[in-house]
């Protein structure tokens, strides 16, 4: 009988919290989807693939299981089809992003950034169709504003924007809140109040729609955890051990994390930590200058 390996606190906080009955309802490359009606959709995958909140990673041959077989989660086992998980033996994985013990300086931060930007401009880009191009500009638009005057309520205008089984903007929102989270460690009086009113602003309800992949996703982001590509990426870029390879190989491997999905999010982060050279120029009190309609000073 296999044996579940790792996988994601959403996906174990939901599997455990109470019986749950689905179907399979698509298949990917490495495994397939369970669907719990309009409430939940879990992530059945390979060992071969990173895991992430919504994901449960077994050793199982997922090419087998039929679209359509039902899913039950129930007795601390979750059977798919005709396999049975044992969910007690699952390693529940830490993907909240910890401040290292050692982290950089604001300078060297940015440095760290302009690589990734660099490397974001000679990386081929997704987004070449003219219906794309528009789609960027607006996504670039939306940044924009939000890095002038640092009101939150300006990224609603991202959730449920572009292509993607995840819109790719909501991508982009994930990728902003891991890069906040390490402008935060590295930056607290910059970062701290920017990440507090971004997790408020997504907590608060009312958001605009999306599909639950991305809307589960979006949750799991706030709250601070993150697809585990995603995590390495942020200890590379706020560790001091990391040095400019380590960052720029865990860049290169979120950009190329699926179709848009990787390219997205980075963009999201980088938005986020251009932020960074406010760091000397923040208020004592963390207050962030434009959260009241204010520029910046730079």
């Amino acid at each position: 009988m296999p044996s579940a390996v790792r996988v994601g606190p959403d996906a174990w906080e939901w599997l455990t919290a109470a019986d749950r009955s689905g179907r399979v309802g698509g298949r990917f490359r490495g495994g397939v989807n369970a669907v719990f009606g309009s409430e939940a959709h879990v992530s059945l995958q390979s060992p071969s693939l990173p895991v992430h909140p919504w994901a449960l990673i077994a050793d199982l041959p997922w090419e087998e299981v039929e679209e359509g077989a039902p899913v039950t989660a129930s007795s601390g086992q979750l059977i798919v089809g005709q396999f049975v998980l044992p969910l007690t033996e699952a390693d529940v994985v830490d993907l909240a992003f910890h401040p290292p013990e050692h982290p950089v300086s604001p300078e060297e931060l940015q440095a760290r950034v302009d690589l990734i930007e660099q490397l974001l401009a000679e990386t081929p880009d997704p987004f070449e169709s003219n219906f794309d191009r528009a789609f960027v500009r607006d996504r670039d638009r939306i940044l924009a504003e939000w890095q002038e005057t640092g009101d939150p309520a300006v990224l609603l205008d991202l959730i449920g924007r572009g292509p993607g089984t995840t819109p790719a903007s909501d991508d982009t929102l994930i990728g902003l809140l891991a890069g906040l989270e390490v402008l935060a460690a590295v930056a607290p009086a910059v970062g701290r109040p920017l990440l507090q009113a971004t997790r408020h602003m997504l907590h608060a309800g009312g958001l605009p729609p999306t599909s639950l992949l991305s809307a589960q996703a979006l949750s799991s982001a706030a709250a601070g955890a993150f697809p585990f590509g995603f995590l390495g990426l942020q200890r590379a870029l706020a560790n001091q051990i990391a040095g400019a390879p380590g960052t720029l190989a865990a860049a290169e491997r979120s950009l190329h994390t699926g179709h848009t999905t990787g390219r997205s999010a980075v963009v999201g982060l980088v938005s986020s930590l251009g932020m960074t050279d406010r760091a000397g120029t923040s208020p004592s009190t963390g207050t962030f200058p434009g959260a009241m309609g204010r520029r910046g000073e730079r």
